[in-house]
């Protein structure tokens, strides 16, 4: 499953779910790593997580939790810091400057996915105005002699 949605809620689905069973997912170091679900790819992020954002630097590899509201004391006056450089932490969520990368965001991932054997391509709920989105469904319509369903509100 690819989703646009930054919001958790497809990774709640799959957590909670009795058929996709999540699996833990380990870094290099053997602990358990953030920011993504087994079959789930959130091509522009997960808000419930944050990293560093000096993006030139290693620490800003590594993913995690946000601070819930409950757990922020100071609400007009904070925003939590890398605990190895402690530049301002970013939300994981693509920004409108940003470029998808593999890192943050899954994209050679989806573009193994897109160029894969598929046997029907399932859109739901996007108007296909992100050109990632967009990029995705057309490409799999020029590549590939399969069905694509749409699922939408509007036509």
């Amino acid at each position: 499953m690819i989703t646009q949605n930054i919001d958790d809620y497809d990774a709640q689905l799959i957590r909670k779910s009795k058929v996709l069973v999540p699996e833990k997912i380990k870094d290099e170091e053997g602990s358990e790593t953030y920011a993504f679900t087994p079959h789930l790819i959130e091509m522009h992020g997960n808000v419930k997580y944050m990293h560093c954002s000096n993006e030139s630097e290693e620490c800003s590899n590594k993913f995690y939790l946000a601070p819930t509201l409950e757990e922020v004391n100071d609400r007009t006056n904070h925003v939590p810091k890398c605990p190895v450089c402690q530049f301002p932490m970013k939300p994981h969520a693509m920004f409108f400057d940003e470029t998808y990368n593999e890192h943050y965001y899954r994209h050679e991932t989806t573009k193994m996915i897109e160029n894969s054997e598929t046997d029907c391509l399932i859109v739901i709920g996007t108007a296909l105005a992100t050109s990632g989105a967009r990029t995705f469904v057309f490409n799999t319509l020029r590549k590939n002699d399969i069905p694509v369903i749409e699922f939408n509100l509007e036509p």
